[in-house]
């Protein structure tokens, strides 16, 4: 609830009405890019699907370059695991986008 309050307290009616607008007239391939997102198995609590982690911070970073953003993915090292061996852990995205003041 705060946040929601926060936010339309921060935004015109107007400038949310554009968003929904944008939303409505683009709900298909919003709703085609979203079930790109969710067939990466990208749990991270599951091992075997460490590279398919990879690949949806790979997209994501991708899309915010996409859209004008700048990117920087970090290596952050590996995961000692019970059995003592190591796993690579996902890149951390630091990203901008926009320079909105």
């Amino acid at each position: 609830y705060f946040i929601q309050s926060n936010l339309s307290h921060r935004m015109s009616s107007q400038n949310l009405d554009k968003v929904f607008s944008y939303i409505d007239e683009h709900k298909e391939d919003l709703i085609k890019h979203l079930a790109k997102c969710v067939a990466i198995k990208s749990v991270s609590a599951w091992k075997e699907n460490r590279p398919e982690v990879q690949k949806m911070v790979d997209h994501v970073a991708n899309m915010i370059e996409v859209l004008g953003g700048t990117v920087e993915k970090c290596d952050v090292g590996v995961q000692k695991l019970a059995d003592g061996s190591t796993i690579p852990l996902p890149n951390v995205i630091l990203a901008k986008l926009g320079t909105d003041k």
